[in-house]
């Protein structure tokens, strides 16, 4: 069954082709999402160098969403290990 969420706990992870750690950025949010819906947001991370990203090709920058929790819009809640 598919519910529309009101929280995530997530993260964007960048490697490179070779499978090379090149960054990670928080992707969490505390919106209402309908389900199939695109979220996005803009900023800046301290800390976090994302410029070899930026410079390689596009497709040599592997992207992994990692989501580990989720909170419905009808209060349940899920986490992912």
């Amino acid at each position: 069954m598919t519910k529309p969420a009101r929280m995530i706990d997530a993260s964007v992870m960048f490697s490179d082709a070779l499978g090379q750690r090149i960054g990670q950025i928080p992707a969490d949010f505390d919106e209402k999402l309908a389900i199939g819906a695109t979220y996005t947001t803009g900023g800046s991370y301290a800390g976090i160098k994302l410029d070899r990203a930026a410079r390689l090709d596009r497709h040599d920058v592997n992207v992994t969403a990692c989501l580990r929790g989720v909170v419905y819009e009808d209060d349940t809640k899920e986490e992912f290990k």
